[in-house]
């Protein structure tokens, strides 16, 4: 009964710690592709460059994203007390880099919007899109090295930093829709465009990290996975084609649907674990 109970107990926390990981990735890349996506767009059009609400609700947005997924993170450490001595093994710890990097952008993006919302100095606008788009990119990089794993060669491999970056530009450019924040028309259609290829760039991804899963069950996670990722590519469609609206519904369904394709495949990443010689 003892026996019974531990392993009761090991399950659920293991299934927490999965969790926490899917969602801690996920939405931190997401939050990072936003801001970085946001500063491309910042300097390449004009009516976006002098759009007090997008400036400040886009990086409202974004800290609220990267705030959640810091959330998630501390559901699996084991002592959230002493989560900060990693950071003394910078030099040799890609895990050290990643912490690093997550609290510098979170940083950023908070004076960012503090700036953007009270001081408007631009000088210091200039210094912290940056700094939030170096820190963002660290971010992602860092995330990616951390699996690649030479004892794991189902994640040591391109795949795994490719997948990433798709999942930050498919959720950063799914927020920035969601956010209308007036630009043309034209520049809707083509971020609607460059989603759409995303998107599919996402799902074959995940069709190779398949081929190699052997867990149980996994076939219904990637089902999922292609209904989200379907349900996504169509309502773009419906948008891109004036089907249905441009409005707040719409794209809040197509950034739920973009981000529980994402989750899904980082499930799918997660089982595609399988140690070399084992």
């Amino acid at each position: 009964m003892k026996m019974q109970k531990w392993l009761i107990k090991k399950k659920s926390e293991m299934e927490k710690d999965y969790i926490s990981l899917v969602l801690f990735t996920v939405l931190s890349q997401t939050a990072a592709g936003s801001l970085i996506l946001r500063e491309i767009l910042l300097h390449s059009a004009g009516n976006i460059r002098h759009s007090t609400d997008f400036r400040v609700l886009s990086l409202l947005f974004t800290g609220i994203i990267i705030a959640f997924a810091i959330g998630t993170a501390f559901l699996h450490l084991g002592k959230q007390s002493t989560s900060v001595y990693t950071l003394r093994n910078l030099r040799n710890s890609w895990l050290s880099r990643e912490i690093l990097f997550t609290i510098a952008f979170s940083l950023t993006v908070l004076l960012y919007w503090f700036n953007e919302k009270f001081l408007n100095l631009n000088s210091l606008s200039a210094l912290l899109s940056l700094t939030g788009a170096l820190s963002g990119a660290g971010l992602i990089i860092s995330m990616s090295a951390i699996y690649m794993l030479p004892a794991v060669p189902s994640w040591n491999s391109p795949l795994t930093p490719v997948s990433f970056v798709i999942t930050a530009f498919t959720g950063g450019l799914s927020v920035l829709l969601l956010l209308n924040p007036g630009y043309g028309t034209s520049l809707q259609r083509i971020l609607m465009v460059i989603l759409s290829f995303t998107i599919l760039l996402s799902l074959v991804s995940s069709v190779f990290m398949f081929a190699s899963v052997k867990e149980t069950g996994i076939l219904s996670v990637f089902l999922i996975r292609l209904a989200t990722g379907l349900v996504a590519l169509i309502t773009i469609y419906l948008i891109y084609f004036k089907i249905i609206p441009n409005k707040i519904p719409a794209l809040t369904v197509l950034l739920t649907t973009v981000l529980l394709t994402e989750m899904a495949g980082r499930v799918i990443f997660f089982l595609n674990y399988h140690k070399s010689g084992l």
